[in-house]
């Protein structure tokens, strides 16, 4: 079962790209693509700061990945001379302390 998410898009970056009913700073409200406007449930003009874009939660994916990579980087046997490959490895561990 794919999960999924909504990320707060801003009007003045772009409106959406299918006429449907949107989650929006003021509430729920279509949108027309032919107007690029969004309307009430009274067939009124609303003009929200921002809508909300269902997309992807990939979170489970990256951090399979994630792992995976630190999995990798503690088999290998780099030269410890290798400070930039250290600091991956670092990062890598941080990121996933940060999603668990």
């Amino acid at each position: 079962m794919s999960k999924t998410k909504y990320i707060k898009v801003p009007v003045i970056d772009r409106m959406p790209e299918e006429a449907n009913c949107y989650l929006t700073g003021i509430g729920p409200h279509k949108y027309s693509q032919t107007m690029n406007i969004f309307i009430n449930e009274r067939g009124n003009i609303v003009k929200p700061n921002y809508w909300f874009e269902e997309v992807p939660d990939r979170e489970q994916e990256m951090k399979e990945m994630l792992e995976k990579a630190r999995d990798k980087f503690l088999d290998l046997k780099y030269d410890k001379d290798m400070p930039e490959l250290e600091e991956i490895q670092c990062e890598i561990e941080e990121l996933l302390n940060s999603i668990k």
